[in-house]
């Protein structure tokens, strides 16, 4: 069964040629192959360049991602109705798990005929193919599965913090190796001084090299401050417009982590500062690593309402998955895990995930995006904080006495 009415009746099947006339379609057939391939061969490598894809018609086939992640494939599975792993360079290998049957054809078949055609109403509804030939609604629906099923590229922690955290975790290096260690970065170790000599730490004299900084701090907070300072980096890209998305994150995660950060030292428990302003600065880091994989997706990233979506749907589940992979401990996992949790029992012990949604909606409340949310006294986490008498208008008294606090913090942080 391979004639070409055969193909056409095949190629039914996929969503990449739903938008195709009937001539447009006669001529994919044309150039159209059934390939048939037997258990364990592998149909192409990962970060392979080749010059076909492929449309699984029968059987199924093992995605094995470049971390090792695997997903299977089978042919009556939503995936199917896509090429195979369609990006460029292959961001899978595939291998068959049985007897496979594929429709195959040349790469850039379908935006030749657009090219040859000119089909205004179809160019508008399939995405250049070199990239993916998805609609928005279904790169929704292909980034969605792939968060569910832990294929996206999650960030790494920055290198000069997992350096610093070994080699403070080690006993035998004193303070002074502890602070060599950081002279080995200039930014860094300009803005630990600029923080031990700030409001928050409202040391007796002001102090001039990294050691003091160090010994001021403490051997603990200055792991902190190390992890902190060096996030930003995760935060930039070379892809400008992914750029101006992250420094917008950036600046959003600024905000609100210099008021976790100022509510931590005004409330009654024992809140770390420094631990409530890595909080607000991780916030946003789910939202990155999404922003990050629709851009893989030609146009994806520009289409506002569907991104938001995502984003909202699932910045939780992928900032939760970067904190397990960074080790950054329970504290942090908690705190994303209740991110934006309003409802939040009021049984439940103080944490620093209060803190940060109390600080959340302060931002909101001074940006004017708070109209669906919680008012103060509705927030049981405001209470449990403990910042003073609970009462709005003391919270936000507290922020206002420190907006010396607040404005340095956020110099630091931000340049």
């Amino acid at each position: 069964m391979e004639g070409l009415d055969a193909k056409v009746e095949y190629m039914h099947r996929f969503t990449a040629f739903e938008y195709l006339n009937p001539k447009q379609q006669a001529i994919v057939a044309g150039q159209a192959k059934i390939v048939k391939a037997k258990p364990e061969s592998e149909l192409f490598k990962l970060n392979q360049i080749d010059s076909h894809d492929y449309y699984l018609i029968a059987g199924s086939v093992l995605l094995v991602a470049a971390d090792g992640k695997s997903v299977t494939v089978t042919a009556d599975s939503p995936t199917a109705k896509r090429p195979l792993a369609n990006l460029r360079p292959r961001k899978y290998a595939a291998i068959c798990q049985s007897n496979c049957v594929f429709l195959s054809l040349p790469h850039d078949l379908l935006s030749h005929i657009l090219e040859s055609h000119n089909e205004e109403e179809t160019r508008e509804h399939l995405i250049e193919f070199s990239h993916a030939d998805l609609t928005p609604n279904q790169m929704k629906l292909e980034i969605q599965q792939a968060i569910r099923q832990g294929e996206l590229s999650l960030p790494s922690i920055p290198e000069v913090a997992l350096r610093i955290q070994r080699y403070a975790e080690d006993e035998q290096h004193s303070i002074e190796q502890l602070a060599s260690a950081i002279m080995l970065d200039p930014a860094i170790t300009v803005k630990l001084i600029q923080y031990a000599n700030g409001p928050l730490v409202r040391g007796v004299s002001p102090i001039t090299t990294c050691l003091d900084a160090v010994v001021r701090l403490g051997r603990d907070t200055t792991i902190h401050l190390v992890r902190i300072f060096a996030l930003r980096e995760v935060f930039q890209s070379s892809d400008k417009a992914l750029n101006d998305c992250y420094k917008q994150l950036w600046l959003e995660s600024v905000d609100v982590a210099v008021i976790a950060a100022v509510l931590a030292r005004a409330s009654q428990l024992e809140f770390e500062p420094e631990v409530a302003m890595m909080t607000g600065l991780l916030h946003k880091i789910g939202a990155l690593s999404i922003y990050a994989f629709a851009n893989e997706y030609a146009g994806f990233l520009s289409l506002k309402e569907p991104v938001d979506n995502l984003i909202r749907d699932f910045e939780v589940t992928v900032a939760c998955d970067i904190v397990q992979r960074w080790q950054l401990g329970d504290v942090y996992f908690q705190c994303l895990k209740y991110l934006r949790h309003w409802d939040k029992p009021e049984i439940m012990t103080p944490d620093y995930s209060d803190l940060l949604n109390v600080a959340i909606l302060h931002e909101c409340i001074h940006q004017h995006t708070y109209h669906d949310l919680p008012k103060f006294h509705q927030l049981a986490a405001f209470k449990r904080i403990k910042v003073g008498p609970s009462t709005p208008e003391l919270s936000i008294q507290v922020l206002d006495n420190s907006r010396q606090e607040i404005t340095a913090l956020k110099k630091i942080l931000t340049y």
